[in-house]
């Protein structure tokens, strides 16, 4: 059937779904859409019944539930239509906060939905070593100071 991968609202969702977006098109998967949960959809069956139906030339579609939250609690009988990595049809929910109201416990405990989480936010004392971790990881050279300069400029660990 479909796949459900879920992302937490916070500071850097909109980055996990364009990496989320980006890695299911290097497998094959097209976009077939975002769309407004509660406007375009009116619950979870709704939504996975419309993604069920693919288009003729995409054998493997991802569609974007933005605001799942307006779909309400997610039905625990949906649970076990859910696929793991080999579904054709990918699903993903973004919420404006935590998701633990949501879905049930059995549900949460399931290895076939992704939950993508907010990541743990950097303390303003280490942000020059975080940001110089970074640089390393991508190969850039930064020189420590301007680390600090902006660990201590930018709020936003987002932005940084």
């Amino acid at each position: 059937m479909s796949r459900l991968i879920v992302i937490e609202g916070h500071e850097g969702q909109r980055r996990q779904l364009a990496e989320q977006l980006a890695a299911l098109s290097e497998k094959g998967f097209a976009l077939a859409g975002k769309l407004e949960a509660g406007t375009a959809f009116r619950d979870w069956k709704e939504l996975f019944a419309s993604t069920g139906a693919r288009g003729l030339f995409d054998a493997r579609t991802v569609t974007v539930a933005e605001g799942a939250e307006a779909l309400g609690p997610f039905p625990d009988e949906l649970a076990s239509i859910l696929e793991g990595d080999e579904a054709e049809s990918v699903v993903v929910a973004t919420f404006a906060g935590d998701t633990r109201k949501i879905f049930s416990r059995e549900t949460l405990a399931l290895k076939r939905i992704l939950f993508l989480k907010a990541e743990a936010s950097v303390p303003p004392w280490k942000r020059k070593d975080w940001l110089l971790g970074l640089a390393r990881e991508r190969g850039c050279r930064l020189n420590p100071a301007a680390a600090a300069l902006l660990g201590e400029s930018l709020e936003s660990q987002e932005e940084l």
